[in-house]
């Protein structure tokens, strides 16, 4: 699941993400995306990298949500004004372990 999480109070998921969003407090900000996986757990988000399309995005943070049951790990990340636009595959990695192939990744739309 993967949901925009730029307002501290409301992690909205949806199918298309804007390159910036509302904080909550009216100003439009660089969009911040929350990505729930599993397989991260106990690895620096530093180490950690989302491809869109073509961009490579370096996570910002990562927990495990509320609780902490495997399965639940979470990553934060920062959509860059450059990020590729339209449908796209995203793909994790950490190391040189990857999610998937970018041909058979899921799709997320970020709008122009």
């Amino acid at each position: 699941m993967i949901c925009n999480a730029t307002n501290p109070l409301a992690c909205i998921s949806t199918a298309t993400f804007n390159v910036t969003s509302d904080d909550g407090s009216g100003t439009q900000v660089p969009t911040v995306l929350r990505l729930t996986l599993t397989g991260v757990r106990g690895t620096a988000a530093s180490a950690i990298t989302v491809t869109i399309g073509t961009t490579v995005i370096t996570a910002d943070a990562f927990g495990t949500g509320a609780t902490d049951q495997p399965g639940f790990d979470q990553i934060q990340f920062t959509l860059p004004s450059t990020v590729d636009r339209g449908d796209l595959p995203i793909v994790v990695k950490v190391g040189s372990a990857s999610s998937r192939p970018s041909d058979t990744a899921p799709h997320v739309t970020i709008n122009p």
